[in-house]
């Protein structure tokens, strides 16, 4: 889970772990795609769009609260 605290959000610091982890993932492991859940309402979504990850999926109810949530992914370059 990557999470940025209130006070230092719009800074572009989730972007910046974001770019950083999935770096590692690729160049460490040889990852070639990453899927993430993301809970509806989520202020961050843009981030994920910003990067790449594409909306391929949306759940009702997904998490315990009732929300839901959609379903990104990303194809990695090697």
């Amino acid at each position: 889970m990557l999470s940025t605290s209130p006070s230092l959000q719009n800074l572009s610091i989730a972007s910046a772990m974001l770019s950083l982890s999935l770096r590692s993932l690729v160049s460490d492991y040889k990852v070639t795609g990453v899927t993430l859940e993301v809970e509806e309402g989520n202020k961050a979504m843009h981030v994920y769009r910003n990067m790449g990850f594409v909306e391929v999926g949306r759940w009702k109810g997904y998490y315990l609260n009732g929300n839901g949530a959609r379903r990104f992914k990303l194809k990695v370059k090697q």
